[in-house]
């Protein structure tokens, strides 16, 4: 397995991934991964300007995409790490968001992705990662209370509640 930036990953897997998501008629996440509204070549620039400071838009925070595949390509699932946190991902969203493709889940991946993506926010100085969750996803708050996720507070947001966990790195 590897963990490979965003701007390196193949189209045709890709496309493959984003299928399987569409398939399953569930919403992709992380956001970053979803391109349904713009072409590939146009993602691929927007996840290499999000990367950086000076291109970062406005409205966010520097951040990358990472996607965690086997050595043929085949693609398991990513996470869109984020460097800084702005007042909407300080209540949800946090560091760090990532999702599995369907027909991978419940093998440990997310995990393995949670823990790799902790990594590069600790070796860019961030000494503590939010992570938000809704208390309806079951699977991904047991993969952060795995990580040592220590539960802060909870809101109610579009009838369903989210939870903000603190890891300390």
């Amino acid at each position: 397995m590897k963990f490979i930036e965003a701007s390196t990953i193949s189209e045709e897997r890709f496309r493959e991934y984003l299928s399987e998501w569409y398939g399953a008629n569930e919403k992709i996440v992380p956001m970053s991964t979803d391109i349904s509204n713009k072409g590939f070549n146009a993602w691929r620039e927007e996840t290499i300007a999000f990367r950086n400071e000076k291109t970062v838009p406005d409205w966010f925070v520097r951040s990358e995409t990472y996607f965690l595949c086997e050595d043929n390509g085949y693609i398991l699932g990513s996470a869109n790490i984020r460097y800084a946190l702005n007042d909407k991902l300080l209540m949800s969203g946090g560091h760090i968001g990532y999702g599995i493709r369907p027909s991978e889940r419940s093998k440990g991946y997310a995990f393995i992705i949670l823990k790799l993506a902790l990594d590069k926010l600790a070796s860019n100085g961030i000494k503590k990662a939010l992570l938000t969750v809704a208390r309806s996803n079951r699977d991904s708050r047991n993969v952060i209370r795995k990580a040592h996720g220590i539960l802060e507070n909870s809101y109610e947001k579009d009838g369903d509640v989210i939870e903000r966990y603190w890891i300390s790195l």
